[in-house]
């Protein structure tokens, strides 16, 4: 039988001790007082969603354990295959100690030395991992444990955006107005201090402004939001606005470009905001951003230089020839090098001719050329990054490899790729309804036949691919997930075979006119790519 609470001479209730041992409980269970008004339906399915999350831990956990075990093991081979005798890790570190004493000794004051940045691990891990020739590209990625972390990732978005919105969130999309001329300093102005985490979760759209100042045509479904968020990281990137540089003069051929030291740290929080925001939004942002820059988003730059091999090629990402060049040094050790060579604010002490001492110079250089150099543009990127949702524990999962793929989307796609971004009308109900069945056109079939040859003569090579992803979609690079909403192929019945295909890229629609040849196909496609950035509907 229950007992009921009463009162005591000042008045107060005293609550039962079994009332108290049964909100003990609920407390327990996760259902507290504050949680009574939430539907049970409702916590089942958040708990539902919590065990999800749970496994999914254990799993990446797992993965990471025996992604260690791998590379320790490989490490481990590595060091007792390689020839000659190299130095062990105490060497490396003795090694390491006498140069910095040196060169204090020689200048009568503490000098800073790039061996000052490299922990004794690190210093042993680049004597290790010096071999005679050092490859400068990333490490391969496993497809089938990168789907399972990606989706893993996907997930955890899915639940956010269940249940951090609010009403206003989810109802009112974030309108932006945009012009033309003025694109990049626009979508920074609207990223910039004012942006507010309600932004961050709400659809957007966009409307364009030409140079008359009159809004454009076309409705937002889509299409107008990824070409603004194409167009402003391509004009971000550019050198002559001082917010992204290139080791070369000619930045648009580069795929690793970093924050300029110089940029203005409030246009970097406004860069990190959107980059949020796109990786919300599984919006790739394309080529462009150097891979050092995601590793410092997520916070895991320090392991890229943990060794030799990652050192160089995070720099080969940003300028390939100085990697190169630091890695023949390291295969063929020569003298007469100074430690000023590889780090600017180092002394001027020889370096001995020796591959450790030269991998740990490099390690020290690529910092300084990666990180020092620009730090304070780095942390304020990342400052926007992380300003109202910080993905650094659930990207940290992801390689340096796998980041670059996830947040630039697939910069390089296969035929394959291509074939699965359409929609296919290949019954006869769909047939009908795209209108080629009412004409009897095969231009369907020579549009497969295009997109499933890899020839550049023939039918589409590698960079075709990507244009027509972009004439279609405003993409330049497809999203991990593949695209949201497929392409779809429909008769374009007001117009003939002289007349060029049609794109809405809002829409996701590629009208064809009845060509009576695929050569005919081919010859009016390749000239629609030629001018997909001429404006919103290709004529």
């Amino acid at each position: 039988m229950r007992e009921a609470p009463h009162a005591d001479a000042s008045g107060s209730v005293d609550v039962s001790s079994s009332t108290k041992r049964r909100r003990k409980r609920r407390r327990k269970r996760g259902l507290s007082s504050d949680c009574a008004s939430v539907p049970n339906a409702e916590v089942a399915d958040l708990r539902a969603q919590l065990q999800m999350r749970e496994l999914e831990v254990v799993e990446l956990r797992e993965l990471l354990s025996e992604k260690r075990a791998r590379i320790s093991a490989e490490a481990n081979m590595a060091q007792a295959q390689s020839p000659g005798a190299r130095p062990s890790a105490e060497d490396a570190h003795d090694a390491g100690v006498e140069m910095r004493d040196d060169q204090a000794s020689c200048s009568g004051t503490s000098v800073k030395s790039p061996l000052t940045c490299v922990q004794p691990r690190q210093m042993a891990a680049a004597s290790a991992f010096a071999p005679t020739a050092l490859e400068l590209t990333s490490e391969p990625i496993d497809e089938h444990a990168f789907l399972a972390r990606f989706m893993a990732f996907r997930q955890h978005v899915e639940v956010l955006l269940k249940f951090l919105p609010s009403k206003i969130a989810r109802t009112r999309p974030w309108r932006l107005s945009v012009r033309r001329d003025q694109l990049s300093t626009d979508v920074l102005g609207h990223f910039s201090n004012d942006f507010t985490k309600i932004k961050l979760f709400q659809s957007t759209e966009v409307t364009f402004i030409d140079v008359n100042g009159l809004d454009e045509d076309g409705i937002d479904q889509g299409g107008l939001t990824v070409d603004m968020y194409t167009r402003f990281f391509k004009e971000s990137l550019a050198s002559d606005v001082g917010l992204f540089e290139s080791a070369s003069e000619d930045s648009a051929s580069s795929i690793g470009l970093l924050p300029a030291p110089t940029a203005a740290a409030e246009n970097m929080n406004a860069i990190g905001r959107a980059i949020c925001k796109c990786v919300l939004d599984d919006q790739p942002l394309e080529r462009g951003i150097g891979r050092f820059v995601f590793e410092y988003l997520v916070g895991t730059h320090d392991r890229t230089f943990q060794d030799v091999q990652s050192s160089l090629a995070a720099l080969a990402d940003f300028d390939t020839e100085l990697a190169k060049r630091w890695a023949q040094l390291i295969a063929e050790p020569q003298p007469g090098l100074t430690v000023s060579m590889f780090d600017p604010e180092a002394g001027d002490d020889e370096l001995p001719a020796e591959r450790g001492a030269l991998s740990r110079a490099v390690i020290a250089g690529c910092r300084h050329k990666l990180l020092l150099s620009r730090e304070a543009s780095l942390r304020a990127m990342r400052a926007g990054f992380i300003e109202h949702l910080d993905f650094s524990v659930q990207l940290a999962a992801f390689s340096s490899a796998e980041l670059m793929r996830m947040l630039r989307g697939k910069t390089d796609i296969s035929t394959i790729d291509l074939l699965s971004c359409f929609e296919w009308p290949d019954s006869l109900v769909s047939e009908t309804q795209a209108d080629f069945a009412a004409v009897g056109s095969s231009v369907v079939q020579y549009f497969r036949e295009i997109v499933q040859d890899d020839s550049a003569e023939t039918g589409l090579g590698s960079e075709q691919r990507l244009h027509l992803l972009e004439w279609c979609t405003a993409l330049t690079a497809l999203p991990c997930s593949g695209l949201k909403d497929l392409i779809k192929l429909k008769l374009y019945t007001d117009a003939d075979e002289n007349d060029l295909p049609n794109v809405h890229t809002c829409t996701h629609e590629v009208h064809l006119p009845a060509y009576r040849s695929r050569e005919q196909l081919r010859l009016k496609l390749l000239k629609a790519l030629d001018h997909r950035h001429d404006g919103f509907l290709i004529e």
